[in-house]
């Protein structure tokens, strides 16, 4: 009878209770082994396998998933040591260009054999000390600033570098027309006053989001806004 209203009287266990009893008590199958020789538990085949074996399934799916995650890192880290390379032999090539029509050559002739973009196109304000080489028409060009900035206003953010997919009027105005352009990197150029744009742009509509890292890029546009700067005359503020 004390049994019984004992056993009455006791709170029914949750799954939740029990799991913290386990994790408590690490050590509790050690001492009821035969417990644990009689749990089974089911497996995706449809029948049934022991907890140890269960154990061992997870753990070798968690060290799949950890080796898969590990290989990302290593293909990551491959790929930033590429663009660092890359991006430090334009930076000394700029450095060494000595004048304007240099820096786009050198420009130029990097993004496409290099870092391998689709189309890239480089935009400068107003009026510059040095004509541009007729050979480089297709990439770089003296435009009308205020004219630029209203057709391009969405993608023109505050000195900040701006990616994602085009509007086809947006993608025109950067690459000209049939393009073939889904999606660009636009990096305002300023230094003592906004005088242009350097546009990269990828024929995949994915390539470039606002998620991807901009450090290789953004440091790229920092180098060439102060290289180019002392060509223009009046930069607007």
């Amino acid at each position: 009878m004390t049994d019984e209203a004992t056993i009455q009287n006791t709170e029914t266990l949750t799954e939740e209770q029990v799991a913290q009893y386990l994790k408590d008590n690490p050590e509790f199958f050690l001492n009821w082994e035969n417990v644990l020789v009689s749990l089974k538990l089911p497996h995706h085949t449809g029948g049934a396998i022991s907890l140890v074996e269960r154990q061992v399934s997870i753990l070798r799916d968690r060290n799949i998933d950890l080796r898969n995650r590990f290989g990302q890192l290593i293909e990551a880290a491959t790929e930033n040591d590429q663009l660092f390379g890359q991006t430090k032999g334009l930076t000394l090539a700029l450095m060494e260009a000595g004048s304007l029509t240099g820096i786009i050559q050198h420009l130029r002739n990097s993004l496409t054999n290099d870092f391998k973009v689709d189309k890239a196109s480089l935009f400068l304000f107003d009026s510059t000390t040095q004509d541009i080489d007729s050979e480089y028409d297709n990439f770089a060009k003296v435009v009308n600033g205020d004219d630029t900035r209203a057709a391009l206003s969405n993608l023109l953010n505050g000195n900040q570098i701006v990616c994602g997919p085009l509007r086809d009027n947006e993608a025109d105005t950067l690459f000209g027309k049939n393009n073939n352009i889904g999606s660009a990197a636009i990096v305002p150029l300023h230094y003592k006053g906004e005088f242009g744009i350097l546009a990269v742009g990828s024929k995949d509509e994915h390539h470039f989001n606002s998620s991807i890292g901009t450090l290789f890029i953004s440091h790229i546009g920092e180098v060439i806004s102060r290289l180019i700067r002392p060509y223009i005359t009046s930069p607007t503020s």
